[in-house]
């Protein structure tokens, strides 16, 4: 009996699908400065925790990661996951 590996067909369709593109970090920043630019700030609100979790839940819609904003505002990706 030969050893053989078989693949389920699930594995062969994931690794031919293609790759999201990802957002570059000089990309991700022009994003973060159009979005606190259109609320009229200059950073991510801190003090109201409402407007802070729009900002973060308007960040991931338009495709940063949850990495690319805890590098880009300083707050932590549990608090940025937890943002809706």
């Amino acid at each position: 009996m030969s050893a053989r590996i078989r693949l389920c067909s699930a594995s062969v369709q994931a690794a031919a699908r293609p790759r999201d593109p990802r957002t570059t970090e000089s990309h991700a920043r022009e994003i973060l400065l159009d979005v606190l630019a259109r609320r009229g700030s200059e950073e991510v609100p801190r003090d109201d925790k409402a407007e802070r979790d729009e900002v973060l839940a308007e960040l991931r819609r338009k495709g940063l990661s949850i990495r690319q904003i805890e590098r880009l505002t300083g707050i932590g990706k549990n608090i940025i996951a937890r943002a809706k």
